[in-house]
Order: structure tokens, then C-alpha cells, then sequence
């Protein structure tokens, strides 16, 4: 039997609205997400300039801009390429960009291989997105500024 997963919204910024995958069993991914890398005491300040650096994306003028989101295959994550970066953020948020103004977050870990297909940590998280990113480009995502205006009709394979 298939199970369906479904997009809600999660965080809303003046210029972006970032939503995230609400799995068969009520949970969020990125609820899951925000729970596991805050309860890494070491990793405290990696968190926190994450999270800073989603507050400046989704109050920006120019919102989502890809070149503030890390390429990862068919996904994109947080933090931005480390060429925008000050300091190392090992952390990665996984998620699926439709346009500057909506983007849907996944999940993700610590990452602690040079490529996440590598890691332990992030290995699924970076699988299931690019499956779900695969399975978001089959759909058609219909968008009213920071709103996606068919979301009660998007569903997909979990």
C-alpha cells in the first residue's frame, strides 16, 4: 500500500514562504529536522546562522535567488555555496526550490562525508529529496506570489 505525503506551510517571511512535506503520520520533515540538529549542542551556532540565513532569504527583496541555495542534484539546500559563507556550515537542509518566492524544505543532518551520497548522516535525507524533487517536477505547481494556490490538491509518494 502507498503512502501519500502531503505540503504545508511552515515559515512565512515578507518576500518568501518556505512549506515542508507532512509525512503519513502527521509529522513534518522539517519539524523532525529542527528537533534533531537543536538538540546537537555542538553544532548551536551552525544552527542558529542556518536559520539566520533563511530569515535573510525570506526577507530579501530578490527572495530565493539560487545562488543563495546550495546545488544538490534535482534539490537544493541551506546553507548557501560556501563562497557566500564566512565561516564552514556543516549542516545541510535539503529542499525544492519552485520560484523565488516558495520553497519546500525536506530534511537533512550533519554532514560529514565530501558528498552526502557519502555520508551516514545526510544519505537518506539527500535520497528522499531528490526522489520527492523528481516526483515535485511531475507535478504542476500552480503559485499566486508567496502562496501555492493548489496546495490541497499536492500529494505525492512517500
Amino acid at each position: 500500500m502507498n503512502s501519500f505525503a502531503y505540503i504545508v506551510e511552515l515559515y512565512r517571511f515578507n518576500t518568501v514562504t518556505f512549506y515542508t512535506v507532512k509525512r503519513p503520520d502527521g509529522k513534518t520533515e522539517a519539524d523532525i529536522f529542527v528537533q534533531k540538529i537543536s538538540a546537537l549542542p555542538l553544532f548551536k551556532q551552525q544552527f542558529d546562522e542556518l536559520l539566520a540565513w533563511m530569515e535573510y532569504i525570506g526577507n530579501s527583496q530578490e527572495g530565493a535567488e539560487q545562488e543563495l541555495l546550495r546545488p544538490e542534484g534535482l534539490c537544493v539546500a541551506l546553507p548557501p555555496p560556501a563562497t557566500q559563507l564566512q565561516s564552514p556550515i556543516e549542516i545541510r537542509w535539503y529542499c525544492y526550490w519552485i520560484n523565488e518566492q516558495n520553497v519546500i524544505m525536506f530534511n537533512g543532518g550533519i554532514k560529514t562525508a565530501r558528498t552526502a551520497q557519502q555520508c551516514p548522516n545526510v544519505k537518506q535525507h539527500f535520497f528522499d529529496g531528490q526522489n520527492w524533487a523528481n516526483q515535485l517536477n511531475e507535478i504542476e505547481i500552480f503559485t499566486n506570489g508567496q502562496n501555492i494556490s493548489n496546495l490541497d490538491e499536492l500529494y505525492f509518494e512517500y
